[in-house]
């Protein structure tokens, strides 16, 4: 009996050595992608300083591809896509800044991109087009602050009347969920040329197409397909969303 326990103890000690080599590979992974990242970031930064671009941006996309990407580096991205005519790439980067940074001079350069090179999706939207937009960004918001109120509200209301609040403040807290699952959109650039189809396959039909820099706007993002917001259904893998 204290034969077989031996054994399992040492089976079971094995198992733990296995389990911390694993998770002691796959910490050093991490630190080490971390380094190559800030070793290479900085690389790319000598090389740009010196106007070596082409070795510059050629780290600067390893990286952007990898996931990180930092507000100077977009600049400077932009600014080699630019210089070596490449608008469809500086107007992507370009917008993702400007969905982290939210200042009008990044806004205005997307704006002069897409009107130079006719990108279709940025300065075309009509007034009800940008309102509904305005809705849709602030009023989510303003409705989930009004659930907030009314719940510190009912804390310190009596008890006679705290039912009726409450029930308020659970019809407007249904109304706000209802809204972020329904009202949201998404936008994204296209990265590559791509049709749309009238459904989710490549049997129907074709209703139009895109170049890259275009802007769309997603309904519904799908693990192949995305459904435009104005209709019909494109490629997931052709597009950046920009979250």
């Amino acid at each position: 009996m204290q034969k077989y326990e031996f054994i399992n103890f040492i089976q079971i000690m094995i198992e733990k050595n296995v389990l911390l080599s694993l998770l002691f590979c796959f910490v050093l992974q991490l630190v080490s992608a971390s380094n190559y990242g800030v070793s290479a970031y900085n690389k790319a930064n000598v090389f740009f300083e010196q106007k070596e671009y082409e070795n510059a941006y050629s780290l600067y996309d390893s990286l952007f591809e990898s996931g990180y990407s930092s507000s100077a580096m977009l600049l400077k991205m932009s600014f080699i896509e630019e210089a070596t005519k490449k608008p469809e790439k500086a107007i992507l980067h370009l917008s993702v800044l400007a969905q982290r940074n939210d200042k009008d001079a990044v806004k205005l350069k997307v704006e002069e991109l897409a009107i130079d090179n006719s990108f279709k999706g940025y300065s075309n939207l009509s007034v009800s087009d940008q309102l509904i937009r305005i809705v849709e960004k602030y009023f989510l918001l303003v409705l989930n602050v009004i659930v907030a109120v009314m719940f510190f509200v009912s804390l310190f209301k009596k008890w006679d009347s705290i039912g009726n609040v409450a029930v308020a403040t659970g019809i407007v807290f249904c109304i706000s969920i209802m809204l972020n699952f329904t009202s949201q959109s998404t936008e994204a650039i296209v990265i590559e040329e791509l049709d749309v189809y009238e459904g989710n396959s490549y049997a129907a039909s074709n209703n139009g197409e895109y170049a890259p820099g275009d802007k769309l706007v997603l309904k519904k993002i799908g693990d192949v397909w995305c459904e435009l917001e104005k209709g019909g259904y494109v490629e997931l893998t052709k597009v950046y969303l920009l979250k």
